[in-house]
Order: structure tokens, then sequence, then C-alpha cells
């Protein structure tokens, strides 16, 4: 697999939409707009969380543990929460033709321009495709092969309680109920974040300061990043919650699910 490395902006990748979706089936699947959709503000977002399952549009919106973190990670001040699917075969083979990186539905921000990319793994058969959606969203597949800049990848599920298969793969593993940790982990980078600005610049942002940095003879970005090597390493085991970048230990919270009509995605038929 060749990780996608160029830097796409959302206008680029609905230009190239304009012209390929009606060559493939069904292109409804990787438009968005569906009624119920949150799109926040990019800009304003302090953490920018994508949900991924690992399989196609049809499978993934019918999946209630997604769309219940959704509205939960939707309703809490400065986090955005978009969505992302794998393609089908036809259009994966269009967005490796065309170079171009998977996306997610509500802003069409290629994956690796996220924080934290939270999978659904609830069987085991998707493994193989959660190596695919990486690959193609931009994100090195080999959690040591990534640095500061990239996502956290977690993933949860029922097939993530035995989690050797995809060691590997995955930065951390939340072996249980997501909706009881999820919001603290998007607290725990956004904190992160605010503590490290250059080390979690993202590639894209990077370029751009380093010619910044190079204009008024300032130090490259890229120097601070050899300290932080290792943030995306494995993640060690601690009960039900899990150990996240730097050593942060994350515990389970005692918090319901707000009351009220949920913001969730209707999926198009």
């Amino acid at each position: 697999m060749d990780t996608l490395i160029k830097s796409w902006a959302p206008r680029e990748i609905d230009a190239v939409l304009e012209r390929v979706l009606l060559t493939v089936e069904k292109p409804g699947r990787y438009t968005g707009g569906e009624h119920n959709q949150v799109v926040n503000d990019w800009e304003a977002a302090s953490v920018r969380v994508a949900l991924a399952f690992p399989d196609i549009y049809e499978l993934g919106m019918s999946n209630l543990g997604l769309a219940t973190l959704y509205d939960i990670l939707n309703r809490r001040a400065g986090i955005l929460c978009e969505r992302a699917y794998c393609p089908w075969s036809d259009m994966e083979a269009v967005l490796r033709r065309e170079g171009l990186p998977l996306y997610s539905l509500e802003t069409h921000h290629p994956l690796n321009e996220f924080d934290l990319i939270g999978i659904s793994l609830p069987y085991e058969q998707l493994y193989s495709n959660v190596l695919n959606l990486l690959d193609l969203g931009g994100v090195p597949v080999r959690a040591a092969d990534r640095d500061a800049a990239h996502p956290i990848v977690l993933a949860g599920g029922h097939a993530t309680y035995n989690p050797d298969p995809m060691a590997d793969f995955i930065d951390a593993f939340a072996i249980g109920e997501g909706e009881e940790v999820i919001v603290e982990v998007a607290r725990c980078i956004e904190q992160w974040k605010k503590e490290h600005p250059v080390l979690t610049m993202k590639h894209s942002e990077r370029s751009e300061a380093e010619s910044k940095s190079a204009l008024h003879g300032g130090p490259h970005p890229s120097t601070a990043l050899r300290s932080a090597q290792d943030a995306h390493r494995a993640v060690e085991e601690c009960g039900f919650a899990f150990a996240l970048n730097l050593k942060w230990t994350l515990v389970q919270s005692e918090f319901g699910i707000r009351p009220g009509t949920a913001a969730v995605p209707i999926a198009i038929r």
C-alpha cells in the first residue's frame, strides 16, 4: 500500500468529485448532506474527530454505536465530529487513480487532517478493511510509522476485546462502551494540542509554517518532532480505559447521554 501524502483542500476534493462521481455506482454514498447531518466550523473546532466504519456506507450508517458517538461528540463545545466509510471497489479505483484521499462526508476533509480517527470494529472480518481505510485516508498503516502530526487511531467494538491482531496498526483500544470514554479522549487530545502546538501541527499546516520560518529565518518546525517520534506507540492496558499519547491515562467516566432528540444523520437510500 502506498499511503497518499499530497495535501488536499476540500475545494480540491470537490472539484474532482464533480468530475468523477457520476462514473461510480451509488454516488450518494460519497456526498454527505443527509437529514440531521451536523456540520461544525472546521477552523473554530479545537479537536476534530472522524468516526470511521470500515465497510460501505449502507452498512456503516446502520451502526447505532457510531450514531450515538456522533451525537455525543457534536453536542460538546469545541469538538467537531464527522463520518467516513470505506468506498466500494469502483470508487476506490477512482480514488487511487486520481490520488484522492478518503475524506469525511460533512466537510470533505481528508482523514489525515483529523486529530482522532475512531474506528468501529464489530467483527473480525473488517480487520483488513481498516488497513485499506487508513491507507486511502493518507494515514500510515503501521502505528510505528506515524508521528505526532498524524491522527491518533482509536478502535473499539466487539472485535477489539482481543486487541493483539490489530496492535501493530491501532494506537489505542477502547475496551468497553465507547460512549463512556470518547469525550475524555477528545478532551485529552484537545489539551495535548494546546500544550504541544508544534508537535501536533498537521503536515499540510507544517509546510506553510516551514515556508514562513524560512522566510523569517526561524527554526524549522520539524526539529521539535524528533523528540516525539514515539507519541503514537502501542498502548498499554489499564482496565476499562487505556493509556494514550505521552502516557496520559484515561479512566472510565460516569455520565449519561443527554436527553432529547439525537442529531444523527439519516442514511440516503
